[in-house]
């Protein structure tokens, strides 16, 4: 697994919940963390930008999992 001493709470809190549950859609994401929409979006842009998690199109959604 790749370091993430240096992401944010958010972004680490994000990682948890798609290690444990499997793959998210961001209103999913909102709703298991509880963090407020934009704090989400950045968690999973971070975590796409550092590669610990990917972004996909499913059935014309967006879905985040482990990388």
């Amino acid at each position: 697994m790749k370091d993430t001493d240096e992401l944010p709470p958010s972004a680490k809190l994000v990682l948890k919940v798609l290690e444990v549950e499997g793959a998210h859609n961001k209103d999913e994401i909102v709703e298991c963390t509880g963090l407020p929409p934009s704090t989400a979006r950045y968690a999973t842009d971070v975590l796409v930008d550092h590669g610990h998690i990917e972004k996909n199109l499913v059935n014309g959604e967006v879905v985040y999992d482990t990388a």
